[in-house]
């Protein structure tokens, strides 16, 4: 390839790469650089789950890396909120109707972000959820805690991505 063919080439990538619309900004303002989690509140009769929440949404807010989790004194927003609901229901049936294959596990909680010292709600949301479905024998069996735990994570990621994405 001639120089006028790599010329060509490097300009028109510099042209086009800019406008491909890529950022490595996230949605989240440019103030807010820290946040606490708040144990939530929980409405249910399933013991623990406010606790174990809360430490999965830690390590997921840690993992993420967009915002430091701190303590209360020293965050700019605060995520709490409370859990509404816990279910635990058979999803799908062997041959006969009482043969339960799998269940499913859902948890739902209404969550709010909100800048700490102002009490200004930057996002809410109702009835966030977190589900999963797991086989209660064979080799893919799980345990009702085991379950529970994969839908506290994929309530936790839900969370997080409506925190750092943006709002």
């Amino acid at each position: 390839m001639s120089w006028v063919g790599r010329t060509s080439v490097i300009l028109i990538s510099l042209v086009l790469i800019p406008g491909c619309g890529y950022t490595v900004r996230s949605g989240i303002r440019g103030d807010i650089r820290t946040i606490n989690v708040a144990t939530f509140e929980n409405e249910t009769f399933e013991h623990g789950l406010e606790t174990n929440l809360s430490s999965v949404l830690t390590r997921e807010f840690i993992l993420d890396g967009t915002l430091s989790v701190v303590d209360m004194s020293n965050a700019d927003v605060r995520l709490g909120g409370k859990i509404v609901e816990y279910v635990l229901e058979p999803y799908t049936y062997g041959e006969e109707e009482s043969d339960v294959q799998q269940y499913r596990v859902r948890v739902r909680a209404d969550v709010a972000l909100r800048r700490e010292g102002t009490g200004e709600t930057i996002w809410e949301e109702k009835q966030m959820e977190g589900d999963v479905a797991y086989y209660v024998s064979g080799a893919l069996a799980q345990t009702e805690d085991e379950a529970l735990e994969i839908a506290l994570y994929e309530l936790a990621k839900r969370i997080v991505s409506r925190t750092v994405k943006g709002w």
